[in-house]
């Protein structure tokens, strides 16, 4: 029983990735899930991918999870590409894109530490810019962000886009092991910058 419990528990963080549906009933803390269906076997990946270095921790396209204090603290005082971003500007582009939150599962307590983000501009159709991606320093070098670029880069929403691009100033190493590479025209790109 502890065990189901603990199922239960690890999938009512994880069902938004499956269908992006919300639980049809919930008790006592639990989803009790009747009508959905999904493949256990990516609910492993997931959780996992793989390797226990990655063992309590979880990936989720949950907003409703997300620090907002961590993320524009991080892009704003840590990155080197977002620095200053207000709080608004951090906000509203969380609003406006698909989201992965990496999160510390402290399975005892029932709760969620978030230690990474990523965000996904796109049109669902041809194109999709990942950007702000980062994990935060005590929690690198265990393979989270290798593990969140497989789930970002598999999210059934991203698979069959044209273009699918990122920039970076010193990660082409991490990305390039997905199938990243520099631009072939890197002329035709052009770039507005705004002033403000």
């Amino acid at each position: 029983m502890k065990q189901l419990e603990q199922t239960i528990q690890r999938l009512q963080t994880r069902i938004d990735y499956f269908n992006g549906v919300t639980p049809l009933l919930q008790w006592n803390n639990y989803i009790i899930i009747w009508l959905v269906t999904f493949n256990i076997s990516n609910n492993d990946r997931f959780q996992s991918a793989g390797s226990t270095d990655l063992e309590g921790y979880v990936i989720s396209t949950d907003k409703s999870l997300l620090d907002l204090y961590l993320v524009h603290n991080f892009l704003s005082k840590s990155s080197y590409w977002a620095q200053g971003r207000s709080y608004e500007a951090v906000k509203r582009s969380i609003e406006h894109s698909i989201c992965f939150g990496v999160y510390l599962d402290d399975q005892q307590n029932h709760k969620l530490s978030q230690v990474g983000f990523g965000r996904i501009v796109t049109d669902y159709a041809t194109f999709a810019w990942l950007c702000d991606v980062f994990i935060i320093e005590p929690h690198r070098g265990r393979g989270l962000g290798k593990w969140l670029l497989e789930c970002i880069i598999s999210y059934p929403d991203l698979i069959d886009l044209k273009r699918f691009v990122i920039a970076t100033r010193d990660a082409h190493g991490l990305y390039k092991q997905f199938g990243f590479e520099n631009l072939s025209n890197s002329d035709w790109w052009m770039v507005l910058k705004n002033a403000s």
